[in-house]
C-alpha cells in the first residue's frame, strides 16, 4: 500500500524544488494521503533521541515533526515533496479510530493516529497538492517556507 491513494507525480515546483501534482482530477472531500505502516516510518521521541547524529540531521530534513502525535514521520513515498501553502487544496484529517478510517473507506495498514490529508475543494489534473505545515509540524526548519509563503 502506498501513503497516497490517488495517482500523482513528481514535478518541479513553482512554490519550492519540486512537488507532489495530481495525474487526475480530484473532488473535494477526497482522502488523498493517509501513513501506512511499515511503508512511513513513525519514531516517538525517544527513538528519534537514539539515532545517531548525521542519520538524525537526514531524518529531519526529509521527515516531519507531526504536533498532534509528537512522533517525526518519514513518508515512505512522493510526500516528503509536499509543499507549503497558506491557502492549500488539502486540510489535514486525523481518525478517531481504525473503524472511522475504514468507514471513510481508507484500506490497509492505516495509521489512524498519524492522520492524513483531505481536499478542500476540486483539484485539477496536473494540480500541484500542497498543504499547511502549520497546520501539523512543529520543526523550526519549516518556518522559513511557511515565513517565505506569507510574505508574498
Amino acid at each position: 500500500k502506498r501513503m497516497f491513494i490517488i495517482e500523482v507525480e513528481i514535478k518541479e515546483s513553482q512554490v519550492h524544488g519540486w512537488g507532489v501534482f495530481a495525474k487526475t482530477a480530484i473532488k473535494k472531500g477526497t482522502i488523498v494521503w493517509v501513513c501506512f505502516r511499515p511503508f512511513d516510518v513513525v519514531y516517538s521521541e525517544e527513538d528519534f533521541a537514539r539515532i545517531p547524529e548525521r542519520v538524525k540531521k537526514m531524518l529531519e530534513f526529509w521527515s516531519y515533526h507531526n504536533n498532534k502525535t509528537g512522533k517525526w514521520v518519514l513518508c515512505g513515498d512522493e510526500g516528503r515533496h509536499m509543499n507549503h501553502s497558506s491557502s492549500p487544496n488539502l486540510d489535514s484529517i486525523y481518525f478517531k479510530s481504525l473503524e472511522e478510517a475504514r468507514s471513510l473507506g481508507v484500506e490497509g495498514d492505516v495509521d489512524w493516529e498519524e492522520g492524513g490529508n483531505i481536499a478542500v475543494r476540486d483539484i485539477e489534473a496536473g494540480e500541484e497538492l500542497t498543504c499547511d505545515y502549520s497546520e501539523f509540524e512543529t520543526d523550526d526548519r519549516h518556518r522559513a517556507f511557511i515565513n517565505h509563503d506569507e510574505k508574498k
